[in-house]
């Protein structure tokens, strides 16, 4: 469940600060109050965040599948309260079976719900069973964002060095090694000033 860690906590603690697991676990019972039959399940969110709450004898004796049901039934149950709902979850790619179930499960239970994702995800071919169930729902839509192209990248590697020109060698060894990926192109100038500073140090000694 780590993918839903951020979410639960942000929907308990109504900030996105980390505040301690003592004040999730009450923020969780509070929300659940008067709500007899999700309370009595509650424990079961400690699988998803270290909440300290201690264990009942109906939790205890859930294993499995029956456990996971029960995670699903309490975080729908708390997310029903906020609708309507924009929620959005990151790199999808390394989602694990139970929080794939619970966000399918969360789409069929809770609404009106806007679900925004974002995602590596190969084609169909490799993509899992639960990205295919995701994007064949009604209504769902997709945004494929295609890598910058030679004259993008040299202009992101001239604003990210502040300067005016560069060794076009270095933008066909950035565009060839990012594939045009943002995130990759920072973090491949970033290791490459810091071979160059180091560099300059070992020279100066």
């Amino acid at each position: 469940y780590v993918t839903w860690r951020d979410v639960l906590a942000s929907l308990l603690s109504g900030t996105e600060e980390a505040p301690s697991a003592a004040a999730l676990g009450e923020a969780l019972l509070e929300r659940l109050a008067g709500r007899s039959t999700l309370l009595a399940l509650a424990p079961v969110l400690n699988d998803v965040l270290p909440l300290g709450l201690a264990e009942n004898p109906q939790t205890t004796a859930l294993q499995g599948e029956g456990r996971a049901a029960a995670v699903r039934s309490v975080i729908a149950g708390l997310l029903a309260r906020e609708t309507p709902l924009l929620l959005t979850l990151d790199d999808l790619q390394w989602l694990d079976s139970a929080s794939w179930a619970l966000l399918l499960g969360v789409l069929k239970d809770v609404g009106p719900l806007l679900v925004v994702v974002s995602s590596r995800i190969g084609g169909s071919r490799t993509a899992p069973a639960g990205w295919r169930e995701l994007i064949a729902r009604p209504g769902s839509g997709s945004i494929r964002l295609e890598g910058l192209d030679r004259a993008a990248v040299e202009a992101l590697i001239l604003r990210r060095l502040g300067v005016s020109q560069v060794d076009s060698a270095l933008v066909d060894f950035i565009v060839e090694r990012s594939n045009g990926n943002p995130f990759h192109l920072e973090q491949l100038l970033l290791s490459a000033s810091k071979g160059a500073a180091v560099a300059a140090a070992a020279a100066a000694v």
